[in-house]
């Protein structure tokens, strides 16, 4: 194994990067738990305080941390 093989990603940098990094986290622990077996599933992100704007109902239906992110981080992603 080369030094290139052992590469190691940058973290990401802009705000944008770290939503999209952690959005894409959330979603591999979500469908990891799901198994082999589990159906396909097709997902789209969406910002969440873009989301909360068009529906505040929507607020009832998310887990208050990510209420709580796009509270604090525009570029939060919610996955759908």
């Amino acid at each position: 194994m080369t030094d290139a093989d052992q590469h190691t990603p940058d973290p990401p940098t802009g705000p944008r990067q770290r939503a999209l990094a952690t959005a894409v986290t959330d979603i591999e622990r979500h469908v990891a738990g799901l198994g082999w077996d589990a159906p396909v599933m097709v997902l789209a992100l969406v910002r969440t305080a873009a989301a909360l704007d068009a529906n505040p109902d929507l607020a009832e239906e998310l887990p208050a941390e990510a209420v709580a992110a796009a509270e604090q981080d525009a570029e939060h992603l919610t996955s759908i």
